[in-house]
């Protein structure tokens, strides 16, 4: 299957949401708990960031196939919507948590070139 879009669903444990972009520290974007999805279109191509999850705690994970869930999709309107729905919230999310930290770094490098 293609790992990019797979569908990971946490059933155990706790974990973080981060956003790996080159020139940056990680950034956290929210906790993941349980019954939480993370994967599918996390990411669209051509952006230079990545959507990681990482464990907080012992995680047990189940991974849909991407085949799988658009077949799935393909069949019920209704799940597409939501993963749509879901989808769109978390690229928000991520946006507003790329956009406060850009703002921070360009704050903090206009304080210390300050004489």
């Amino acid at each position: 299957s293609n790992q990019a879009r797979d569908l990971l669903v946490l059933v155990e444990g706790s974990a973080r949401l981060l956003v790996l972009e080159p020139g940056f520290d990680e950034t956290v974007v929210s906790d993941v708990g349980i019954g939480d999805i993370v994967g599918l279109l996390e990411t669209r191509r051509g952006d230079t960031r990545t959507v990681a999850m990482r464990a907080v705690t012992d995680c047990e994970v189940v991974v849909l196939p991407g085949d799988v869930v658009g077949q799935t999709g393909s069949r019920n309107a209704e799940i597409v919507a939501a993963f749509n729905r879901l989808a769109s919230q978390r690229r928000r999310r991520i946006s507003r948590v790329v956009e406060r930290r850009t703002r921070s770094v360009a704050a903090s490098g206009a304080e210390t070139s300050q004489p």
